[in-house]
């Protein structure tokens, strides 16, 4: 599931700050039992972002729910291939670059955007390959799809009208991974 939001960040507060701190970024990998399942050299993170996402935290009436925030940055002339994120999450994704749009590849669909939500913790997804680099301001929210879904959608910054022209039946959509959550709580 996938929905577009009608929220805006500051781009360059988050860009300039992203390379000012890339230093820091470590390598995505991937863990599971405490062994490596796999790292990716290409696509960085930097975390300890929470003084600068708190106020869009709290815009998007997310406040308490636990969410992981990150940038994340994906070198150019790589991809992602189709995966499904290991831990579940929900996740909210901010374009941070000014010249074009990311995207993100569900069934069927390769949908650009500049803030969505999705359900990456149950939907199959992908990252094409650009000869540019990706920079997202990501916030990976460990709850089920429906409370975060209900949360946005109060705020007022889903945007009906443009995800309603790619998923008609969006208010509709159950999550897989629903189930999850409510055993794990």
């Amino acid at each position: 599931m996938f929905c577009h939001l009608n929220y805006q960040i500051n781009k360059k507060l988050h860009r300039d700050y992203y390379f000012q701190n890339c230093q820091k970024a470590v390598n995505h990998t991937v863990k599971k039992d405490g062994k490596v399942l796999y790292e990716h050299e290409h696509w960085q993170l930097l975390f300890n972002i929470d003084e600068l996402v708190n106020p869009i935290i709290n815009d998007l009436g997310l406040d308490g729910m636990d969410i992981w925030p990150r940038y994340s940055y994906i070198q150019p002339n790589n991809k992602l291939n189709s995966h499904i994120d290991v831990d579940r999450i929900v996740g909210i994704n901010f374009n941070l670059m000014d010249d074009r749009q990311p995207s993100l590849n569900m069934p069927g669909q390769n949908i650009y955007y500049e803030a969505c939500l999705a359900d990456v913790g149950s939907v199959m997804h992908s990252v094409e390959m650009s000869s540019d680099y990706r920079l997202v301001l990501k916030l990976a929210i460990r709850e089920p799809w429906k409370k975060v879904f209900d949360a946005v959608e109060n705020s007022g910054y889903l945007d009906h009208e443009t995800t309603y022209a790619i998923l008609p039946n969006y208010k509709n959509y159950v999550s897989k991974s629903s189930s999850f959550y409510e055993y794990v709580e």
